[in-house]
């Protein structure tokens, strides 16, 4: 079918990557869907001590946005905020790399400097995208609900993307 070499050899790639990929987003997903069980089951019991119930008297409009989030769909929202963290870690990756904005403002940085000059911004975006478009709130809980997911998957999403995709130079160069 294919006689190229390289277009097998690419494709195969492609195939890991995306394999790796979803494996990584269903990973993401089990681990905030956990994380919101067992936030939620804090939040129950926590307001069943004297302190809790003083805390739902003393802050009544936090104690309700609080039980207005734990009220909604944890199964809806995971795979929301998870797949919404996903699609837009590969619009970032995709422009990244086509404009070598990996090569230069990603790759030669360590892991800390990374996770602050993208990992929190691009947390707050889909924070920001999940109130807007998801119907996840309060704003807060939507950037906490998201946070999980785009942090675990925009490195691994940024590194796939530099593996299959060529920067923008590259394509426009002239065969000699």
């Amino acid at each position: 079918m294919f006689t190229n070499h390289n277009t097998l050899s690419h494709m195969r790639k492609l195939g890991r990557s995306w394999l790796g990929l979803f494996f990584m987003v269903a990973m993401a997903a089990g681990v905030l869907f956990i994380s919101l069980h067992i936030c939620h089951t804090i939040w129950r019991i926590y307001t069943d001590t004297p302190i809790g119930d003083r805390f739902l008297i003393s802050f009544p409009g936090n104690a309700a946005l609080i039980s207005t989030f734990f009220k909604q769909d944890f199964v809806e929202r995971t795979l929301l905020a998870t797949w919404s963290s996903f699609w837009l870690c590969i619009a970032v990756g995709v422009i990244s790399q086509l404009f070598h904005l990996y090569r230069f403002f990603y790759e030669p940085y360590g892991w800390f400097s990374r996770f602050i000059f993208w990992g929190l911004p691009l947390s707050l975006v889909v924070g920001f995208y999940n109130y807007i478009n998801q119907g996840i709130s309060p704003l807060f809980c939507a950037w906490i609900v998201s946070a999980l997911p785009t942090l675990s998957l925009f490195g691994v999403v940024l590194r796939s993307a530099k593996e299959v995709l060529p920067e923008i130079g590259d394509m426009l160069k002239r065969p000699e």
